[in-house]
C-alpha cells in the first residue's frame, strides 16, 4: 500500500493547483498541518476569497506563529477583507518577527 505523506500531497496541491490535496494534507496530519493550511489560504486568495484566505492564515498562524510571511499575508488578506484591524494586527506582527530575525542573525564581535 502506498502511503503519501502530508507534504508530499501539499506538494502535489501545488503542481496541480488542486485544493483537495491540501484538505486531504489536513485530514491526514490530523488537522495539525500549518504548510496545508497556508496553501488553502494563498488559493482563495488568489480566487479574490479574502475572507476564507484569512480563516486560513488565522488557523496556520495558530499552527506555527513564528512564520512572518504568514502575518504578512494575514495582513494582505485581511486588508482586501476590509478588516483593517486584523490587518494592522498581521503587519505589526510580521515587522516583528522580521525584525527578530534581522537582529538573531547578525554576528557578535568578540
Amino acid at each position: 500500500m502506498l502511503v503519501v505523506s502530508c507534504g508530499e500531497r501539499c506538494s502535489l496541491g501545488d503542481v496541480t493547483n488542486d485544493d483537495s490535496c491540501y484538505e486531504k494534507a489536513i485530514e491526514v496530519s490530523n488537522n495539525k498541518s500549518a504548510r496545508a493550511k497556508r496553501s488553502l489560504a494563498r488559493s482563495a486568495y488568489n480566487r479574490g476569497d479574502y475572507e476564507t484566505s484569512k480563516i486560513m492564515l488565522g488557523a496556520a498562524l495558530a499552527l506555527n506563529s513564528l512564520y512572518p510571511d504568514g502575518w504578512f499575508a494575514l495582513g494582505s488578506a485581511a486588508l482586501k477583507a476590509k478588516d483593517v484591524d486584523k490587518a494592522l494586527v498581521g503587519f505589526t506582527k510580521a515587522v516583528q518577527l522580521y525584525s527578530l530575525q534581522l537582529f538573531c542573525s547578525l554576528s557578535i564581535p568578540n
